[in-house]
């Protein structure tokens, strides 16, 4: 079946009680939790009379079983295998995405509980996407190793077999790696940049709780970006760099919940431009996002988060901008 969906799976969703087109989900009517997940171990193979262990070379060989119904979930695995179950997998994504707003909305298991996956909607960052869109964080893998386990920002909620391939062939892979013995420290090693890629958001928030009441003229927030986006030491300002200092503070005015009135404007400025650039831009949004949450701009919009949260960088860029607009 095309779901995927076989007598021992199931797709959970949370508060949701939307219909998915197999109309086989099942909501909790709550958030959900690893727990939802039932239990995975590797039991050893016995064989023989005596049951004793199945040794081929002397490696031991083991088989995923799930502790609901006891039964085995997928094939057997070596020693050079690394069981990574997927309430292991739910516990990752929710230490990524912490302090991050989100919304696990679909878990489940699938092909009689050889794969799994976690759909998140990154409602933190719905602000930042064009009309009709939304980003998805979305953690999948094989039980047995049939599937590598692999994390993406897709625009596709995985509501089942079909949907877990799209996101995995479209989405932009973040994290990907066969479940060998290297796969948890390659995991660990890994999870810096995926809370870059999904967690700019975090960076905005607690800037946000400092600036949110302070007070900034339309002039002054012309000189913090003039200073933000322009090297102290220029010779002389270019047509595009006052073009890009004159966009950042229509955004300041105007842009997405901007009034105009405040250093949280300011951030929210330069934040949405660091996102989705101006109305002119010709990227697509995948582009814009990968450069923005986990390339170059990604650094940009931290130091100048960092540096409008600190009062004193904060005066040092809107005085080296007003020196800058003076020439």
């Amino acid at each position: 079946m095309a779901s995927g969906i076989m007598e021992r799976d199931f797709v959970f969703a949370g508060l949701s009680v939307e219909t998915d087109w197999h109309k086989k989900t099942v909501s909790k009517g709550r958030e959900l939790v690893a727990t939802d997940f039932p239990d995975t171990i590797g039991q050893d193979l016995f064989f023989g009379d005596d049951a004793k262990p199945l040794s081929i070379g002397g490696n031991v060989w083991r088989v995923p079983v799930s502790q609901d119904d006891g039964l085995p979930c997928g094939k057997p695995y070596g020693e050079s295998f690394s069981l990574f179950t997927p309430r292991q997998g739910f516990q990752f994504v929710e230490s990524v995405l912490a302090g991050t707003g989100f919304t696990v909305e679909r878990i489940g298991l699938l092909w009689n509980r050889s794969k799994w996956f976690v759909s998140t909607q990154l409602t933190e960052l719905s602000t930042l996407c064009d009309k009709g869109e939304k980003f998805q964080f979305n953690f999948s893998g094989g039980i047995d190793g049939s599937m590598s386990p692999q994390a993406e920002l897709s625009h596709t909620k995985i509501v089942c077999s079909n949907t877990l391939s799209i996101s995995r062939l479209n989405g932009t892979c973040l994290f990907k790696r066969k479940l060998t013995s290297g796969f948890s420290a390659a995991l660990d090693a890994a999870k810096p940049e995926i809370e870059k890629a999904v967690g700019m958001a975090r960076v905005f928030k607690a800037a946000m709780a400092s600036v949110e009441n302070s007070p900034c003229a339309i002039q002054t927030a012309r000189e913090i970006y003039m200073g933000a986006t322009v090297k102290r030491d220029a010779k002389e300002i270019t047509t595009a760099a006052r073009n890009t200092v004159d966009g950042l503070t229509a955004l300041f005015q105007r842009g997405d919940g901007n009034k105009g009135e405040t250093m949280a404007d300011v951030l929210n400025g330069f934040t949405q431009w660091g996102t989705r650039g101006f109305e002119t831009s010709k990227k697509d949004t995948f582009t814009r996002l990968e450069s923005s949450e986990f390339g170059g701009m990604a650094d940009k919009k931290a130091e100048f988060a960092r540096n409008l949260f600190d009062g004193a960088k904060r005066e040092e860029m809107r005085d080296s901008g007003a020196k800058l607009l003076a020439m």
